[in-house]
């Protein structure tokens, strides 16, 4: 008479290699900063259709400052305490006395920016030193 398969010693010893493995490999995890670290840890740039320049910026005070310029004359900074999820940038303007709702993806050193159906691709800033206040950028 055969041995029944759950009394051979190869196949508890090839069931206890698989739950080691599992242990094993459900101990190892990768930590992944989240969308919203990534996104406030650098300063974007980039341009419109028209040629009109963005940037947006994010300070150690948690506000941060969308810029779009198109001339000396025609600029619109809307700046102020940021609350950012992984999908959607609040920016709580009080001279506007309005929230900004922003949709964005980040990819790598691009963000992608949507707001009321247009989309605008903005690229990380070159690093350049300290990060600073809003206060210090308005001089």
């Amino acid at each position: 008479m055969k041995k029944p398969i759950l009394k051979k010693p190869i196949f508890f010893l090839w069931c206890a290699v698989c739950v080691l493995n599992v242990f094993l490999l459900s101990s190892c995890t990768k930590i992944v900063k989240c969308n919203s670290d990534e996104l406030k840890a650098s300063s974007w740039v980039g341009e419109t259709a028209g040629k009109t320049a963005v940037t947006l910026e994010f300070f150690e005070d948690n506000t941060a400052q969308l810029t779009i310029s198109g001339d000396a004359d025609n600029s619109c900074k809307i700046g102020g305490v940021c609350i950012a999820d992984e999908s959607t940038l609040l920016i709580s303007d009080k001279s506007m006395a309005r929230t900004i709702s922003i949709e964005y993806r980040v990819y790598g050193k691009k963000l992608e920016l949507s707001y009321m159906g247009g989309t605008l691709i903005l690229e990380k800033a070159e690093p350049s030193g300290q990060q600073k206040t809003p206060d210090e950028t308005n001089e």
